[in-house]
């Protein structure tokens, strides 16, 4: 199957710097998007690692072994601030995507998402793995409040701030449906129905992805804004 793909990673209105890290290889049917966290440039150096050591890993491995290069990157990441006094307990998010024939691996740590354009829904692949969003599944809290709390940043997994790492994955089916991973930076500007009516609005993939980066920055840009969006033709 051949892909039409689009990819943006935008500063947002807010931040001073792009902290996100993104990774494409249609040949390869491999796509990476990881957010980092740390003081100074350590979230720039976590996320980096975190997509240089996936790609490389996988390319050189079986499309299901997801499961392997993420714990190789929870590793690299770990050591390198152990190691490295500035970035201590740097980490980053990861949402990775492997396309191999008619199967799509996926993996992820953190509050990254991957959301497959069905037919009569969006559906959300991921579940965050953050305080908010167990609160939300354990209607202490609801959407709307979420919104507005200040403990939503607050993630209950990141790759690299602990020795060993769960890793969330799946294998679905895959016909070539339109499938879009991003940060947080994404979703928590638009809502679900939002992204929905962005990506049902028509033009390419790469149109698309810009459409939702320029209406994250409208709603406020508060955070770094990365997309990735696959179809297949």
């Amino acid at each position: 199957m051949a892909w039409q793909t689009g990819v943006v990673s935008d500063r947002g209105r807010v931040r001073t710097n792009n902290e996100d890290s993104v990774y494409i290889n249609p040949e390869q049917g491999i796509f990476l998007i990881a957010d980092g966290m740390g003081g100074h440039n350590a979230g720039e150096v976590a996320s980096g690692l975190a997509v240089d050591a996936i790609s490389t890993f996988l390319l050189n491995a079986t499309p299901d072994a997801l499961e392997k290069a993420v714990e190789n990157a929870n590793r690299i990441i770990y050591e390198r601030s152990r190691h490295s006094p500035e970035l201590y307990r740097m980490g980053t998010t990861i949402v990775a995507a492997v396309i191999a024939g008619t199967k799509l691996f996926l993996a992820h740590v953190g509050d990254s998402r991957a959301y497959l354009l069905e037919a009569d829904r969006l559906q959300r692949l991921t579940e965050d793995h953050s305080l908010i969003y167990q609160m939300i599944k354990s209607q202490q809290i609801s959407e709307a409040e979420a919104s507005i709390d200040p403990r939503r940043g607050i993630l209950l997994r990141a790759l690299g701030t602990e020795e060993h790492i769960e890793v969330e994955l799946h294998e679905y089916e895959y016909r070539g449906e339109p499938l879009l991973l991003c940060s947080d930076g994404l979703t928590d500007m638009l809502t679900d129905p939002e992204i929905e009516a962005v990506l049902r609005a028509g033009g390419t993939p790469q149109e698309t992805c810009e459409q939702l980066k320029q209406r994250a920055n409208e709603m406020g840009g508060a955070d770094n804004i990365s997309a990735i969006l696959v179809k297949g033709v």
